[in-house]
C-alpha cells in the first residue's frame, strides 16, 4: 500500500490537514519550516496524491477522459497527440479508452471514467442511431464534448466535427472539373455518425452535374485498407467503368492503390483516385495521394478547451463547431 496524507502528517508532526493544505498549495497559515519539512518528505517518500481522495476535497481531478472508437488508428491518434498536448498546457492529464465502435464497450466506459471522476469527457460517438449510452451523462449535465461525430443539439454538449458531406462533394466536384463523368465512391461504416456524410456528398455533386450514379459504383464498409480493396474490386469489374473513384478515407485509397497495381492498372492515367485525410503517407506513397487535408490538431485543440471550459463553468460562444478540410493537389488524378 502506498504512502497517505497520515504517513506524512506522522512523521513531520503536523496535522493531516496540514499536509492536505501544503499540497494543494493552501499555506497562508503554514510556517515556510513546516512546509518545507512536508515537502520534503513528499519526495522522499515518493507520495503520490490520490485523484479520488482529492476530488472529494477539491471537486476535481485534473483529469480528462477520452473515449474514441480506436485508439491505434492514424486518424485517432493524431486526435489523442492533440488533446494531450492541449490537457498538459492547462494542467490536466488524459485517460484513454478504445470502444471500437460498440455502444456496450462506450457505456462501459463511460461508467469506467466517471468512478475514475475524471473531471469530464471527450468522445467520438459509435452510432448515429443510438444515444441511451448518453442519457445519464445528459441529464446531469455532465461536462462532455463530443469530437469528429455530434451527438447532441443541447447547448450543454459541445460538438466538434468535421463536415464530411462537403469533404465528398468537393472531392467529387474537382474530379468532374477534370472531366470525369464515370466516378466511383468507397466510404466508411455508413451508420456511424457523420460517416455517411461522404457518401451524400458524393451523391448530390453527382446529381448536382446532372451524372449518373451505377449503384455498382459505390461500396460502403468499415475506414480500413480491406474496405478499399475490396470496394477497388467491386468498382474495377463493373462493365461501365470507373475513371475516378473518391475515397472517404486515405487508407481506403491505400486499398485501391494496392489493387490497381494488382491487376496492372495505373494511376492516374488509367484510374483518378482522390482520398481524405491527408495522412503522413499520401505524401510519401507513388504516386503521390491527392487529398484533403483535415484539421485534427485543431479540432482536439478546440475539444479539449470547450471541455476544460465547460468543467470550469466558463462562459462559452457556441455549441457547434463545424470544420472544413483543405484540397491538396499532388499526382494521384490527372484531366482527362
Amino acid at each position: 500500500m502506498g504512502v497517505t496524507i497520515k504517513d506524512i502528517a506522522k512523521i513531520a508532526q503536523v496535522s493531516a490537514t496540514t499536509v492536505s493544505n501544503v499540497i494543494n498549495g493552501k499555506t497562508a497559515k503554514t510556517t515556510e519550516e513546516t512546509k518545507q519539512r512536508i515537502l520534503n518528505l513528499i519526495k522522499e517518500l515518493d507520495y503520490k496524491p490520490n485523484a479520488m481522495a482529492r476530488s472529494l476535497v477539491n471537486g476535481e481531478t485534473k483529469l480528462i477522459g477520452v473515449i474514441l472508437p480506436d485508439i491505434s488508428s492514424f486518424y485517432f491518434s493524431r486526435i489523442i497527440k492533440g488533446i494531450e498536448e492541449t490537457a498538459e498546457e492547462h494542467g490536466y492529464s488524459i485517460l484513454v479508452c478504445s470502444t471500437y465502435n460498440d455502444a456496450e464497450n462506450e457505456h462501459k466506459y463511460i461508467n469506467l471514467m466517471r468512478e475514475h471522476c475524471v473531471d469530464g469527457i471527450i468522445i467520438a460517438p459509435s452510432l448515429i442511431k443510438e444515444s441511451w449510452q448518453f442519457e445519464d451523462l445528459l441529464r446531469i449535465k455532465y461536462p462532455m464534448v463530443a469530437i469528429h461525430r455530434s451527438i447532441s443539439s443541447s447547448e450543454d454538449v459541445c460538438n466538434v466535427y468535421l463536415d464530411s458531406y462537403r469533404d465528398g462533394y468537393e472531392a467529387t466536384k474537382y474530379l468532374i472539373e477534370l472531366g470525369h463523368k464515370n466516378i466511383g465512391c468507397i466510404n466508411g461504416t455508413p451508420w456511424l455518425a457523420n460517416c455517411g456524410d461522404g457518401m451524400e456528398g458524393y451523391r448530390q455533386a453527382m446529381k448536382d452535374h446532372s451524372l449518373e450514379i451505377d449503384e455498382q459504383w459505390t461500396y460502403s464498409s468499415m475506414h480500413d485498407v480491406e474496405t478499399g480493396i475490396k470496394g477497388a474490386e467491386k468498382l474495377l469489374s463493373c462493365n461501365k467503368k470507373v475513371t475516378a473513384i473518391v475515397a472517404c478515407s486515405d487508407v481506403i485509397a491505400y486499398g485501391v492503390y494496392k489493387v490497381a497495381n494488382k491487376v496492372k492498372i495505373s494511376i492516374p492515367y488509367d484510374l483518378s483516385v482522390i482520398g481524405i485525410d491527408d495522412l503522413v503517407f499520401s505524401e510519401i506513397i507513388t504516386p503521390a495521394l491527392t487529398t484533403f487535408k483535415q484539421p485534427i490538431k485543431e479540432m482536439a485543440r478546440k475539444a479539449t478547451e470547450e471541455l476544460i471550459s465547460i468543467i470550469l463553468r466558463q462562459p462559452r460562444e457556441q455549441s457547434e463547431y463545424r470544420y472544413t478540410s483543405e484540397l491538396v493537389v499532388r499526382e494521384s488524378v490527372e484531366r482527362i
